[in-house]
């Protein structure tokens, strides 16, 4: 499967040359799943980074709709957060609308949901308020929005893996991202159905998809995993290329 979020179509920083090139990746390494954590379209909400292009919510869903990339081989699993959450106040609701206009889209809820995979269950995330209670949820497997880095955490006794998504656009708020990336995500499970392993590569896109990092953990056996190499900055990738 592969992990994307923080799109943020009808900002002046979106990029569906980006997310045309992931479905290109998805379909040329038969990935027909991708899960999303939210903020797919920007919404009137003002933002530090970039500004807005369509400055009405009807005009800005039609958009959506016209340019979000589709191929009838993929289908994306969504939550909606803050941004998206703002079309309340053009009477709109996007869960709703989406699950109507694109059967490509299935939208599960705003702010949280989880995602049941054989005997085991993935959790999508897009906190908004501050005190969310993130790991409230038994879900061995968080995707995280909203915070537009890249980077991993384990909790619970390494028996938890939260993940945050980079952003899908070019709205960074910290040093030394300058690229959209995506999460490429291999799942194992045991033969009872429940989530063995797990391997995450981040990627990210400049001229074509590049790797900067990947992660490995079995679930079952914690105390057996591969070392983590992980990097967030694309300036040391750029230190390597040279």
């Amino acid at each position: 499967m592969v992990v994307l979020s923080d799109a943020h179509i009808g900002n002046s920083l979106q990029r569906l040359d980006f997310l045309e090139k992931t479905y290109n990746y998805c379909i040329n390494n038969n990935i027909h799943t991708i899960f999303n954590c939210g903020d797919l379209l920007n919404g009137l909400l003002s933002s530090s980074r970039g500004s807005i292009i369509k400055k009405d919510y009807e005009k800005q869903i039609n958009f959506f709709l016209k340019n979000y990339p589709f191929d009838s081989r993929i289908i994306n699993f969504t939550i909606l957060g803050n941004h998206d959450r703002d079309f309340y106040n053009g009477g709109f609701d996007l869960k709703q609308l989406l699950n109507m206009k694109r059967f490509d889209i299935k939208v599960l809820g705003y702010e949280d949901s989880s995602i049941k995979i054989k005997n085991d269950k993935i959790r999508l995330i897009h906190p908004i308020d501050k005190n969310f209670g993130t790991f409230a949820n038994n879900s061995k497997i968080i995707f995280r929005g909203h915070s537009h880095e890249s980077k991993i955490k384990t909790v619970g006794g390494d028996n938890m893996i939260c993940s945050y998504v980079p952003s899908s656009c070019d709205m960074f708020y910290r040093d030394g991202y300058a690229y959209p990336g995506m999460f490429d995500v291999i799942i194992l499970f045991n033969t009872k159905g429940i989530i063995n392993e797990i391997t995450i590569n981040s990627l990210i896109y400049i001229d074509k998809f590049v790797k900067v990092g990947e992660f490995c953990r079995g679930l079952l056996a914690p105390e057996q995993y591969n070392s983590v190499k992980y990097e967030e900055t694309p300036k040391k990738l750029h230190k390597k290329r040279k």
